[in-house]
């Protein structure tokens, strides 16, 4: 690393896209291959996270290409320049005319042929997710996974990039974190990332069929880890909600008869009790039909290891 360091410390810019991938190798590969000699040495995780460096190289490439994604602004204030210029070069003269609005379709072309190519290592970070047998190795690692695929989601196509740093809201990645606690929810939080990025392609973008084959190749990885029924929890708890209120308001409103609840006790139901009474019948139906379906586990679930 202190290598690398020295062979960057006079750079004033990347050139190529091989040399911006050596710099994020410099500065995150190879921590990246530094923590998953740690998980193997600790006792936590197989050797196998040592043999295949290019899939911890490829980890840490990937969270620091997001990085300078999203910099962009602070980085160009500061009069640092990661964007490599083979890219860059490919839409405006120079790396600050990004931020210029009549150049706004470039800019934005420019924008998403580097999220594209983050993208790129999406599919190792998935095989190297797949492999962690540890729960706190999962989460140390799931996290910053979580946070570069949402921000990548964010930013793309996202003309706000060139003016300021655009970060995912602190409730969201709260949400995010806490919800994904297994491979099976980082994958639906990959797929649904995907699917968001997928939906803002412009249909004349110059990376378009590229960013269309690199997504659909993690979504199909994705695909079996992806519920085929919806989540009715949050539902359900709403459902047992308004149940017990329908049933206090019935008993309250329509009385008891011996010390027997009864829906009907003669007279003619207001209007109040006859959509109370119509509630009733309804949520009882959604229970007895649906109220199940957030115990089934999809068959799919069970992917074949990549």
């Amino acid at each position: 690393m202190g290598a690398g360091m020295a062979e960057h410390i006079e750079d004033t810019e990347c050139y190529t896209v091989d040399d911006y991938n050596r710099y994020c190798f410099y500065v995150a590969g190879l921590v990246g291959i530094g923590l998953s000699r740690l998980f193997y040495e600790t006792g936590r995780e197989d050797k196998c996270f040592v043999e295949d460096e290019h899939l911890s190289i490829s980890m840490g490439q990937f969270l620091q290409k997001v990085n300078i994604i999203r910099d962009y602004a602070e980085d160009l204030e500061e009069e640092r320049t990661f964007w490599p210029r083979e890219i860059w070069s490919k839409y405006v003269p120079e790396l600050g005319d990004l931020q210029k609005r009549s150049n706004e379709g470039k800019s934005l072309a420019c924008l998403n042929h580097m999220v594209t190519n983050a993208l790129g290592h999406v599919f190792d970070c998935i095989k190297y997710m797949q492999r962690i047998k540890n729960e706190q190795v999962f989460n140390f690692c799931a996290i910053p996974q979580i946070m570069g695929i949402g921000t990548l989601a964010e930013v793309y196509n996202n003309r706000n990039v060139f003016h300021t740093n655009v970060k995912l809201r602190r409730g969201t990645t709260a949400k995010l974190v806490v919800e994904t606690t297994d491979f099976d929810k980082l994958m639906q939080l990959y797929y649904s990332c995907c699917v968001k990025i997928e939906s803002k392609i412009p249909p004349n973008d110059p990376s378009y069929n590229e960013t269309k084959v690199i997504l659909q190749e993690i979504m199909n990885v994705c695909l079996p880890h992806v519920p085929t029924v919806p989540n009715l929890a949050i539902l359900n708890r709403a459902v047992v909600v308004l149940f017990a209120a329908v049933v206090a308001y019935l008993i309250n409103t329509r009385g008891e008869r011996d010390g027997v609840f009864v829906i009907w006790k003669g007279g003619v139901p207001d209007t109040q009790e006859m959509i109370a009474i119509a509630a009733f019948f309804l949520v009882v139906t959604y229970l007895f039909s649906f109220f199940g379906l957030q115990f089934v586990k999809s068959e799919r679930s069970a992917a074949a290891p990549l």
